[in-house]
């Protein structure tokens, strides 16, 4: 028989008179080894004999988050009632953590409706101890992948905003469509900006610039599209602005005409802009951005969306008096010229066998070319 073995099970039943406060070189207490073994009978037995759920270990780690993050469901709804809240504290992370860390929406799901905090931030001196110094148990769930422990710490009111690297960011470069919508639909900022950030343009684009699904997604939960055409440059030389981005020193407000011309991804450039085009009004492209969307097979869609938009634009702002003056005299125009066509034209005889057919009636505002048509022949306006 192996003594060891048996003493981890349960740590009373070979040693009478031993002390159940004893604890280890790394502070761990008997209690703590229990609970890491998930035998509830042994935590049950120890809790009897006056063992202090209450005593971290050097690490703070408590029997409680041994526990929950190891799954042991039945151990911890023993080690539940008897752990101080101000422990838990002092320790500076929660339970709850520490079951999103480990995976397990059983135990997740008891802590919760036992009345611990989902938006219980870890310590300052915790986060030190991770590389992206995440505060929120959300944070670990979703890194995991978990859907089912990030929905319920999502129902329980955890707040998706709180980590330095947003929730959201890891969603997107896993590329978890329901992790996103769920994040999303949560009140998930779809316009957050990296810690080190080179984009004029909120950075949640830069994971979806070749899925349409992730970008229709983002589009639609409110991404400031309007950000991606900005350019100080305008119909002006692009050159000298390439020359001071883009390397690995400067942190700099990249725009996305910089970013989507690049050579490895103007090839999505079309793509990107037509659907982003979907979620605009009126928006104006840099000279840089034309000269690689003319290349683009979606550029005659893209071309006569812009050319409506101006349109529209035209009614809507202070321009609207010179807009409709030039539209109105092209209008006058086309039916001055077809009312002089046919006063030139013979009339019909009666008998169309005699003088040929009858002529073509008079042509109606139906007849006329489409307002993109029309627009072509304005005069070009500069910087639109």
């Amino acid at each position: 028989m192996n003594i060891y073995s048996d003493y981890c099970e349960n740590p009373c039943c070979f040693f009478p008179g031993a002390d159940v406060l004893s604890q280890a070189m790394d502070c761990a207490s008997i209690l703590f080894e229990a609970a890491g073994g998930g035998n509830p009978d042994s935590v049950n037995l120890l809790l009897e004999y006056g063992a202090d759920a209450n005593v971290p270990k050097h690490s703070g780690h408590l029997p409680i988050h041994r526990a929950a993050y190891r799954g042991h469901f039945l151990a911890l709804k023993y080690l539940v009632p008897v752990t101080d809240f101000s422990a838990i504290k002092e320790s500076g992370i929660s339970p709850v953590h520490s079951a999103a860390a480990g995976a397990h929406p059983q135990c997740l799901e008891f802590l919760l409706q036992s009345g611990f905090d989902a938006n219980f931030m870890l310590a300052q001196r915790v986060r030190k101890g991770y590389d992206d110094h995440r505060k929120s148990a959300l944070y670990f769930a979703v890194s995991n992948g978990d859907i089912c422990s990030t929905q319920l710490l999502l129902n329980a009111g955890a707040l998706t905003n709180q980590d330095p690297i947003n929730c959201l960011q890891l969603a997107l470069r896993m590329g978890n469509y329901e992790l996103m919508n769920l994040l999303l639909r949560h009140g998930a900022n779809v316009n957050y900006f990296c810690r080190v950030n080179t984009t004029h343009f909120p950075s949640a684009l830069q994971y979806a610039l070749k899925d349409e699904v992730m970008l229709r997604m983002l589009l639609s939960y409110g991404y400031d599209v309007h950000r991606c055409f900005d350019c100080p440059w305008g119909s002006g030389d692009h050159s000298q602005y390439v020359t001071d981005g883009w390397t690995s020193t400067v942190i700099k407000d990249t725009m996305f005409c910089e970013v989507i011309t690049l050579s490895w991804l103007k090839h999505v450039s079309g793509k990107v802009v037509r659907i982003m085009l979907d979620y605009v009004d009126h928006v104006k492209i840099c000279l840089k951005l034309e000269a690689v969307l003319k290349e683009q097979e979606l550029w005659p869609d893209i071309h006569f969306i812009l050319s409506k938009y101006l349109f529209m634009f035209l009614m809507k702002t202070s321009w609207f008096g010179t807009g409709a003056f030039l539209l109105g005299s092209i209008l006058i125009l086309l039916l001055l010229s077809s009312k002089s066509s046919l006063s030139e034209a013979p009339l019909p005889a009666e008998d169309p066998g005699v003088h040929g057919p009858p002529a073509s009636p008079l042509p109606c505002l139906h007849d006329l070319p489409p307002t993109a048509q029309l627009l072509e022949r304005l005069h070009p306006v500069q910087g639109i």
